[in-house]
């Protein structure tokens, strides 16, 4: 087993309330996680939680293990930065979450030509769900604000740039259903839409609500799209979402006045004692590439 990474899931378990959300977060399994935590605490000697049937308790050794591991982390990341900073080597590794309704465009036009600039970075791009909130286990996190509610306290935000969703659909739907022409007009389609709960209304750049529906809620970006493209209902998304879907045609524009109410997209990093060389070099970076 390896300590810093028994230690970062413990944080995390501690954080979620849960082996099984932690798991999500960390990428991995509930049972991975709960050996991991076993493990720690036949090292340390002592019983961190009290596992139930309902619900995990911690023990007062667990809650103050908690806080010291938090601040032991950062020590150890600051003093790998630090040492890195002295000689202004930029090298290792650097994760980097990007929420997938950005789209393969984004990553493609950004984070390769940051890796052609520094090619002894080495990073590592994990696809991050819908409503999926920073975690410790990244050195950052891209992903449009609307989605994340988390403690920003513990994070420092940098905006990146504005995006508005638009209306998408197949080249086929026209086939069966009238292309809508207003807003209000969404009223009797079917919403295609990254969603955590049912769909119920829609509101514009404009602040006018209209009332819809949707037959299915998901948080799959994939799945989403391509129900769209099956002519399953209209897709409510930025442009960067499915750009590759609009260049092979797969896709069209429709509403092409109309957008939703526009959100920004941003980088989350924690927020620490020390300034982390990598994570302050690609938010640079991308600050300087958007012109923020």
């Amino acid at each position: 087993m390896n300590w810093f990474q028994c230690v970062n899931s413990y944080i995390r378990v501690f954080e979620e309330k849960s082996f099984s959300r932690a798991a999500v977060k960390l990428h991995t399994n509930s049972s991975v996680v709960s050996k991991r935590v076993t493990w720690l605490e036949e090292q340390i000697g002592s019983q961190l939680i009290k596992r139930t049937t309902r619900a995990l308790e911690f023990t007062e050794s667990g809650q103050f293990f908690y806080q010291k591991a938090l601040i032991q982390v950062s020590a150890w990341q600051k003093m790998l930065d630090e040492t890195r900073f002295i000689n202004n080597s930029y090298k290792g590794p650097l994760k980097i979450g990007v929420q997938r309704s950005l789209g393969s465009k984004f990553i493609k036009s950004h984070l390769t030509n940051f890796l052609d600039k520094y090619p002894d970075l080495r990073l590592n791009l994990v696809p991050i769900d819908y409503g999926q909130s920073p975690s410790l286990s990244f050195d950052l996190f891209i992903t449009p604000d609307i989605y994340n509610q988390f403690d920003n306290l513990s994070y420092i935000r940098v905006p990146l740039f504005k995006r508005k969703l638009q209306y998408f659909v197949s080249p086929n739907y026209s086939d069966n259903y009238l292309i809508p022409e207003t807003f209000q007009q969404l009223e009797s389609h079917n919403i295609l839409m990254l969603s955590e709960k049912p769909i119920t209304s829609l509101t514009n750049d404009k602040g006018e609500t209209v009332k819809v529906s949707s037959n299915i809620t998901t948080t799959d970006k994939e799945l989403i799209v391509y129900l769209a493209k099956k002519s399953m209902g209209i897709l409510c998304s930025s442009n960067l979402g499915v750009q590759d879907s609009l260049d092979e045609g797969s896709l069209i524009k429709i509403l092409k006045n109309h957008h939703l109410k526009e959100d920004v997209v941003s980088i989350f990093y924690p927020k620490l004692e020390f300034k982390h060389a990598k994570t302050e070099l690609f938010v640079n970076y991308m600050k300087k590439s958007f012109n923020t």
